[in-house]
């Protein structure tokens, strides 16, 4: 039990706080207001400094020229001879 209220004052102090703000002390509520102010800017500085979204991809188009002359295999409807 002890284990996991420290846990929890670890990793999420801003519950612990209001939680248990009865039990505690002045310079433990010190302590802990201290202790959340620093966990919440560092998660709001977090999720501002992550990049939002797919970032854009830069694709090089590869340039194809054009054949100058037809297929020699193909026959249009003008040359194909009627049945």
């Amino acid at each position: 039990m002890r284990v996991t209220i420290i846990m929890g004052w670890i990793i999420a102090p801003f519950v612990m706080l209001p939680a248990s703000w009865n039990k505690l002390s002045p310079a433990t509520k010190t302590l802990g207001a201290v202790w959340t102010s620093t966990m919440i800017f560092m998660l709001v500085f977090v999720l501002l400094s992550t990049p939002q979204g797919n970032p854009a991809q830069k694709v090089q188009a590869k340039v194809i020229p054009a054949a100058a002359s037809p297929n020699p295999e193909a026959v249009t409807a003008k040359e194909r001879p009627h049945p």
